[in-house]
């Protein structure tokens, strides 16, 4: 039985035509999305539909734009039995090919789609019958809707990093193993949740045709599959340092990427290493090849969207290797999210005056780090 799941405002729109005009026998739908993006039960009557959200309204702005809140929101729901009632109907199905269907920009879609996947795979995995759960994750990008291009440049930039974080963190359960006789093998012994994620980026069809895309069969998916685009390649000589910090701070990052250089160190700051392109890209290219992930913390940077994003992909690159070096320029009060990321990493504190003595101590510490 092949089953779709729709997440996010976008895929239960998409999900709810291709339910209307297509015919789907042998086939079920369900529909997720958070209460914030305005969702409602009589949005979707007579669809099993399951609302998540309601942790503080999900911020003003709503899980929309910030993929971190929309994972959040997620592991709170499942935590908290929200979605029972879903899962308990996904558990009665048998032999069955999971479709979920989402976007890759929105926070709800991007964040939410790999934590309810692999619940659902867990629920559905039955390794004394040596099976093997299809699923694959359908995620259409912002270039698929013309409306979005009237849409303010900031906005499309957190898109961006949220299409690259996607794609990032599907890299890391995506098949690669050499055939299905191997995958099952290994699924027979251990739960080992593993998808096929189709990004598709370009104006193929109006939003009205655009849920024709649900019938792809997956040799046309892959045809279309644009997730290469986004995939971060590292250059063959990056800088040793990724400066992380608010734009308000710009003196004091820029001072500290001229010591780091007067010392044979290169950094990447922004201000300096942008260029043409995808900003959001050359920022993640810029993390991923890092040796240390230096972050300035003052009162506008531990406010700051972007440095926060920054600072969640360093948290991720831990296991890699990475070295997070928290950087105190002016003493305030960390939030919720910075000390959740930062509170064991060693603080370096060059709030006291006179600064550049402070900048200089910090970067004999690099030093040390490098060697």
């Amino acid at each position: 039985m092949k089953v779709y799941i729709a997440i996010g405002g976008i895929g239960c729109s998409l999900l709810r035509l291709f339910q209307e005009k297509e015919s789907i026998e042998n086939r079920q739908c369900y529909y997720i999305d958070t209460d914030c993006a305005g969702l409602s039960h009589n949005a979707t009557d007579g669809l099993n539909s399951f609302l998540i959200g309601s942790v503080s309204d999900c911020v003003s702005e709503g899980s929309g734009g910030f993929r971190n809140i929309g994972k959040s929101v997620t592991r709170f729901s499942i935590l908290s039995n929200r979605m029972n009632d879903l899962f308990e109907a996904l558990k009665e199905l048998s032999d069955v090919e999971l479709v979920f269907v989402t976007t890759s920009f929105g926070g709800t879609g991007s964040g939410a789609v790999f934590e309810i996947a692999e619940y659902v795979q867990a629920l559905l995995w039955q390794p004394h019958n040596n099976r093997c759960i299809d699923c694959s994750i359908l995620a259409l990008n912002y270039n698929c809707f013309s409306y979005i291009e009237s849409f303010p440049k900031k906005i499309k930039e957190i898109f961006d990093m949220n299409i690259i974080q996607m794609v990032m963190e599907a890299s890391t359960k995506t098949n690669i193993y050499a055939d299905e006789k191997t995958i099952e093998k290994i699924n027979a012994s251990i739960f080992n949740p593993f998808y096929n994620l189709f990004l598709i980026d370009e104006p193929i069809y109006e939003f009205d045709e655009l849920y024709k895309v649900l019938s792809f069969d997956k040799p046309k998916l892959v045809l279309l599959d644009k997730k290469g685009k986004y995939i971060i390649k590292q250059k063959s000589v990056a800088p040793e340092v990724f400066i992380s910090y608010s734009s308000k701070d710009q003196d004091i990052a820029d001072s500290i990427a001229d010591a780091l250089k007067e010392n044979g160190i290169n950094s990447w700051i922004a201000s300096r290493s942008i260029v043409e392109g995808p900003y959001a890209k050359q920022i993640m290219q810029g993390i991923n090849g890092a040796k240390i992930f230096m972050v300035l913390l003052s009162r506008h940077s531990i406010y700051s969207q972007h440095v926060k994003n920054e600072i969640d992909r360093a948290f991720a690159r831990l296991d890699d290797g990475l070295l997070i070096v928290p950087f105190i320029i002016e003493q305030c009060e960390l939030d919720d999210e910075c000390q959740y990321y930062l509170c064991r990493q060693e603080m370096f504190d060059g709030s006291q005056p006179p600064i550049n003595q402070r900048i200089n101590d910090v970067v004999n510490r690099i030093k040390t780090l490098l060697d």
